[in-house]
């Protein structure tokens, strides 16, 4: 016997036949009181409204200041003595410097990532409009079993990468050399690497194209495009 689905969750819905039934609305989470009623008081918040109450309504009746003629009228009003405020800054200081402790290694990776992209991109662009000036108006081109641009008698270096296509994906042996690198190897045959450095996923420019033309009409959609190249692959 097929259980009952539970009262409140979509499956509990009456199925139709017409139209597109019933809308489902997610329930509302009850709300943790002790978060949302509890009121923070922060240190000196008082005393400086009311100074700043005090110097409105002085210069709302036109009253004389303490500064005296000639010098420039500061532009904060004199600290709470009643705040620590010492405290709060050196507190604030070991808060920020903990927290830039515990993200700075993956702030190093990050930044080591992107120089390395700096590097690569300017030397993959002539690659890249070699490929779209000979296949333009083309049909898409064939899998490559193997790569190779070498025109001198180099020592080749060899590293199989996995290419990404609309139909299907294919491990191709990619020989660079000190001649061509392999991100302009890849590039030039209409493959862009999914890393800098040693990339081992290469995915086809019609296919990254695609990707931007539905990205652009839609939200971002890396997940459906994936689960759809699975489906595909998969066949």
């Amino acid at each position: 016997m097929t259980p009952k689905p539970k009262p409140g969750t979509q499956a509990a819905l009456p199925s139709t036949t017409k139209g597109m039934g019933c809308h489902f609305t997610s329930p509302c989470k009850v709300r943790n009181p002790q978060k949302s009623q509890s009121y923070v008081s922060f240190p000196g918040q008082n005393s400086k409204q009311q100074r700043l109450l005090a110097h409105l309504d002085d210069l709302l009746n036109h009253k004389s200041t303490s500064v005296p003629p000639g010098e420039p009228v500061p532009d904060t009003l004199p600290e709470d003595p009643t705040v620590d405020t010492e405290t709060m800054v050196v507190t604030d200081t070991e808060e920020t410097s903990d927290h830039e402790s515990r993200r700075g290694p993956q702030r190093v990776r990050q930044d080591h990532f992107f120089s390395s992209w700096k590097l690569i991109i300017p030397t993959i662009v002539h690659p890249y409009l070699e490929y779209l000036s000979e296949t333009l108006g083309k049909p898409l081109a064939q899998q490559i079993s193997s790569l190779s641009a070498c025109s001198r008698n180099c020592d080749k270096r060899l590293t199989n990468i996995t290419c990404l296509y609309f139909d299907s994906f294919a491990s191709t042996a990619v020989w660079c050399c000190d001649c061509v690198t392999l991100p302009q190897l890849l590039v030039r045959n209409g493959l862009f690497p999914t890393a800098p450095s040693q990339p081992r996923v290469a995915v086809s420019v019609e296919l990254l194209g695609f990707y931007r033309a539905l990205f652009e009409r839609s939200c971002d959609a890396i997940n459906a495009l994936a689960s759809v190249l699975h489906t595909q692959y998969t066949q």
